[in-house]
């Protein structure tokens, strides 16, 4: 320490006479001796010390990371390891359901196991990238997200590649084959997450005008926009999706129950209607109330499935050895998966899937109510509602809950686009739960 370091910490920290005077001194408003609202710091800041000036690269570096939204601590490990558990899993048995038909038609058993490798890998890597992004990013993002899905939504309606009488998918270069679809479900997540934090408060107004104004017309047009433009790819599972995500966004965002109401006749009204104009929809629906009459041929799937389902009894007959997937149920690695998944691991392993699912959409719920902001809160909040109404919808068709209207399971299910998008979905709420400690 040299001199001038040694006159400052005997001038600023050592006592002298005059400051034992004053501390002998009685405090105003306290007993003697005692000061009150005392610093807690024995060495102040030097008053000339000169408050560290950032330089423009600096200044760059600070708005491109968001830095002014709070400092992140570690990602929800709990969420993480659920996660991770139903990748692996659903690896293991996208394998065991493809192998047969993946011999069959590419002579190659391994075929959709190194795809869907190939294409998690891929998926990991845009999965880290939102796990470090900030909740600031994706909220900037949302614009550009939905306008570039409304774009390919149009796309597909001109370009699209046909396959078993819909067009839903796009075949671009340098891109693989995808579903803008799937890009839609989050881009209207983010919209609604974006609109219903802002809006709040008119929202929930006591106004009837000003509520139903906010609360209805204006998420009910926003819907319109993306289920106008999917009624023509005759994507009705997508539809349905939509509505539900809709309607339980709505639900959290505030919106009143009577004008929710309003929502189930009108959504109930319109399905029956889309139904009886679809022929599409229609016969699905026919062989839904009676698969068995046309068991060689649209009820062929279902009534497989089924034989599935009740092949595995409590503890199925064991990993591999299902007998449907060889050529019974049709592409057993894609919508009807989970029928194999009860054939090979029966109710046991079907229940234990079940929960696993369960308790990573619970645990996504925990993570949207410790969000940093109301923002945040709606984005993992649409996101996990999206993922609850995959499950179920997916779980529901398979069993004949439900008429087949082509939902996959999600992480089980093969598929590039799908896969991506349920990848960055999964980033997006990790990335929001490290910022789950900040005050609101």
């Amino acid at each position: 320490m040299n001199n001038r370091d040694d006159d400052y910490f005997v001038r600023r920290v050592a006592p002298t006479k005059n400051d034992e005077i004053k501390r002998s001194s009685p405090a105003p408003g306290g007993r003697d001796g005692e000061i009150r609202n005392a610093p807690k710091s024995t060495v102040p800041v030097p008053k000339n010390e000169k408050k560290e000036e950032l330089t423009t690269s600096k200044k760059v570096v600070k708005a491109l990371t968001f830095d002014y939204f709070g400092k992140p601590s570690g990602i929800d490990s709990v969420f993480l390891i659920l996660l991770i558990m139903v990748i692996a899993v659903g690896t293991v048995m996208s394998f065991s359901a493809s192998y047969a038909y993946a011999e069959k038609k590419y002579d190659d058993s391994y075929h959709f196991l190194f795809e869907h490798i190939k294409n998690l890998l891929f998926a990991f890597v845009v999965f880290v990238a939102m796990t470090f992004a900030p909740p600031e990013v994706f909220k900037a993002f949302t614009y550009v997200v939905s306008v570039v899905a409304i774009i390919l939504l149009i796309c597909v309606l001109i370009f699209g590649e046909v396959r078993n009488g819909a067009k839903r998918w796009l075949d671009l270069p340098l891109l693989p084959l995808f579903q803008p679809s799937e890009l839609a479900k989050l881009a209207i997540i983010m919209i609604y997450a974006m609109f219903f934090a802002g809006q709040r408060e008119k929202i929930t107004s006591e106004k009837n005008g000003e509520s139903f104004i906010y609360g209805m017309i204006y998420p009910g047009l926003i819907l319109l926009v993306f289920v106008g433009l999917i009624y023509f790819e005759h994507h009705f599972s997508a539809i349905i999706i939509f509505a539900g995500i809709a309607f339980a966004m709505m639900l959290v965002g505030g919106t009143k129950i009577r004008w929710l109401a309003l929502i189930i006749i009108a959504g109930v009204s319109a399905i029956a209607v889309l139904i009886f104009l679809s022929g599409y929809a229609s016969g699905r629906v026919k062989v839904f109330l009676d698969p068995w009459s046309d068991p060689s041929g649209k009820g062929w799937q279902t009534i497989q499935g089924l034989y599935a389902i009740a092949s595995g009894g409590i503890f199925g007959v064991g990993l591999g050895n299902s007998i449907q997937k060889f050529g019974y149920v049709s592409e057993p690695q894609n919508d009807f998966i989970f029928t194999i998944v009860c054939e090979e691991l029966g109710f046991v392993g079907a229940f234990a899937v079940m929960m696993l699912f369960l308790a990573l959409i619970l645990r996504g719920f925990y993570i949207a109510k410790k969000a940093p902001n109301r923002y945040s809160y709606y984005l993992v909040m649409g996101i996990m509602i999206k993922l609850a109404l995959q499950v179920a919808l997916n779980i529901a068709v398979v069993t004949k809950t439900l008429p087949n209207t082509g939902i996959s399971l999600p992480f089980f299910s093969s598929g590039g686009t799908q896969l991506m998008l349920q990848m960055i979905e999964m980033g997006i709420v990790l990335g929001i739960s490290r910022y789950s400690h900040l005050k609101k």
